[in-house]
């Protein structure tokens, strides 16, 4: 289950290559009931190397439809910064050449071809019905 999942769509407008991802600038129209011509920009990021291996994706002017999903972080000013890690685009499931791409997102958590994999610590019955299970096939030690 993912809580922080996003879908954009809208113009590439900028392509800045930083050192562990690439920053996309995306322009999107505004949300209005009125329909006025407002623009929204959103801060997007690549891991450097899905972006190598998927380059033909990304360029200016580009209409886009993305999934990912919405990261922040504050700095030592204390001011927040929210962007997007795209995790597809167009129907487009990023490939490495080399296969999977596993990785670490900014806070430490794991990430498999772009996508968070969140960890849940097991429940106490869970890990009960764990130790029952290695019993079974490896004996109980205790006897």
């Amino acid at each position: 289950m993912t809580y922080n999942q996003v879908l954009l769509s809208g113009d590439i407008n900028n392509v800045l290559i930083n050192n562990k991802y690439i920053t996309l600038g995306l322009t999107c129209k505004k949300y209005s009931p009125n329909e006025n011509s407002n623009i929204v920009y959103a801060s997007l990021r690549v891991y450097k190397d899905l972006y190598k291996n998927n380059k033909g994706l990304f360029f200016i002017g580009k209409n886009v439809y993305i999934k990912g999903y919405l990261n922040s972080y504050s700095d030592k000013d204390k001011k927040i910064h929210n962007y997007v890690t795209v995790t597809r685009i167009e129907g487009y499931d990023f490939e490495s050449a080399a296969g999977p791409v596993i990785g670490v997102d900014y806070d430490g958590v794991e990430t498999w071809n772009g996508k968070r994999i969140e960890s849940t610590p097991s429940t106490p019955e869970e890990q009960a019905e764990m130790e029952e299970l290695i019993k079974s096939i490896i004996g109980d030690t205790d006897e």
